[in-house]
């Protein structure tokens, strides 16, 4: 494969990327004839009609975009390049989820049979609750934890609709921002069905400094808010801080509840049951547990464990021995076998897979993050170490803007004119926001695909008055 094939190649991913951030897919959308509209009898389809929205069609739901939160769909292709995709690209499965605004595509590519998920980043220009949860999740990322809701949705989505359409084939994963550090935990959670995976300006897996130092950070203002018995949802929790346990006949009959607590017949049975819950170790350790917490936590696992059917696997958060606020409640779910497998074999491989990868995972990585014309940190490697790429490309983007230099406002007595920092300030947002835009990246892509041979480029550099412009061609 040549330069011009490799851009090209990563310009289709990235442009998947950039389609799966529409909200008016459906099921079935395929071309812009009969099934432009997808499956009218599908729940997300009967859902907009109940709505009183309009069910758009697949043209529509990819090009008509007005501005920031004001978007119809939130993607705003030309019209030209919404009549390309539609007609090479069969949505097989969608989901939105409401709750957690969790977004994920199923797509065919009918010109040569692949099978991509593309998994939505977060829209932060889409001001609702959804936002806010997306948030709350960005905040466990960036300490360098999972966020539960958003990475069931994603598994639940996969087994009741991704799994019964691909049978044993196996899929490309691809994802922008958060939806690329999503698209890493699904190949480790199901390294062997994944056959390559893209990641677009995607925050990092696993724990670096940054993160180590922002979790720190939250750690202490927890214990502030625990002592006046008030929970942040925001710190809630994460999937490595729980325990699974299987289900089988004897823990079924063995365990039971005694003055609201746990008890076991059979012993050996303990080490599977968080400390808290249980009457002995609380009793015996004089643990300062809130005593009714821990009832209302062990009641809520025990009829978890007797309501599973045989071979699921029950879900228990384990808690540290110390202050339990009344208003944090023991956290429980159950998965079926095969999401269960998922979430154990995401917890073993999860911690090193920056260094290493399951053997199962098969897969070429490609990891795309993008720079300004001045080789700037890339934002999203502050945050994270990615899973182990077969390569990583780094994307110029070359656009003209201002760029702040941060050693000017920390270096001692400098004096500068409140006026030119005050603008340099001004444009680190738009720096930001041009450097994680997957529009950007597509289009640099598209244009770098053009190119046939590495080209050497001047820049203007006038350092003297605090601004660096882009490179120019005389």
């Amino acid at each position: 494969m040549n330069r011009q094939q490799k851009y090209f190649e990563l310009f289709e991913y990235a442009q998947i990327c950039w389609a799966s951030y529409s909200t008016g897919f459906n099921v079935g959308m395929f071309g812009d004839k009969e099934r432009q509209w997808g499956d009218i009898n599908s729940e997300i389809a009967k859902q907009k009609i109940n709505n009183k929205k309009t069910l758009p069609t697949y043209h529509q739901a990819l090009s008509e975009s007005q501005l920031f939160f004001l978007d119809k769909y939130n993607v705003g292709f030309d019209s030209k390049q919404a009549d390309t995709f539609v007609n090479r690209y069969e949505i097989l499965a969608f989901s939105q989820d409401d709750k957690t605004r969790f977004s994920a595509t199923l797509f065919k590519d009918t010109k040569n049979d692949e099978l991509i998920l593309a998994i939505r980043g977060i829209d932060i220009f889409q001001i609702n609750l959804s936002l806010w949860r997306a948030t709350q999740a960005g905040f466990k990322i960036f300490r360098g934890k999972v966020p539960i809701a958003y990475y069931l949705s994603m598994l639940r989505f996969y087994d009741e609709h991704i799994r019964p359409i691909i049978a044993h084939q196996k899929i490309v994963v691809t994802g922008h921002s958060f939806g690329g550090y999503l698209a890493q935990l699904f190949a480790l959670s199901y390294p062997s069905i994944v056959k390559k995976v893209y990641t677009f300006n995607a925050i990092g897996v696993t724990s670096n400094q940054t993160t180590d130092y922002t979790s720190k950070a939250v750690d202490v203002a927890n214990v502030v808010t625990t002592q006046v018995t008030f929970d942040f949802s925001i710190y809630d929790s994460t999937i490595d801080e729980f325990k699974g346990i299987n289900i089988d006949e004897n823990i079924q009959k063995s365990i039971e509840l005694k003055n609201g607590l746990l008890t076991f017949k059979d012993k050996s049975l303990k080490e599977q049951i968080p400390k808290y819950l249980q009457e002995e170790a609380i009793l015996k350790e004089q643990n300062t547990y809130n005593i009714q917490t821990a009832k209302q936590g062990a009641n809520l696992l025990y009829q978890e464990i007797q309501k599973a059917k045989m071979g699921d696997r029950v879900f228990v958060k384990v808690r540290l021995d110390g202050f339990l606020p009344h208003t944090m409640d023991t956290e429980v779910f159950t998965l079926n076998e095969r999401m269960g497998e998922a979430v154990s074999t995401l917890i073993k491989y999860f911690p090193n897979s920056h260094n290493k990868l399951p053997k199962e995972l098969q897969a070429s990585i490609y990891q795309v993050y993008t720079t300004d014309a001045f080789d700037a940190t890339a934002v999203m490697h502050y945050f994270g170490n990615h899973i182990l790429a077969t390569e990583t490309i780094e994307v110029k983007l070359n656009l003209w803007k201002a760029r702040i230099d941060f050693k000017d406002m920390i270096v001692k007595g400098k004096i500068e004119k409140l006026g030119l920092k005050g603008l340099k300030m001004a444009s680190v947002v738009n720096w930001i926001l041009v450097l994680i835009s997957i529009e950007d990246i597509c289009n640099e892509l598209l244009k770098q695909s053009l190119v046939s041979n590495e080209v050497s480029t001047d820049y203007i550099d006038c350092s003297r008055c605090g601004w660096e412009f882009l490179p120019w061609k005389s």
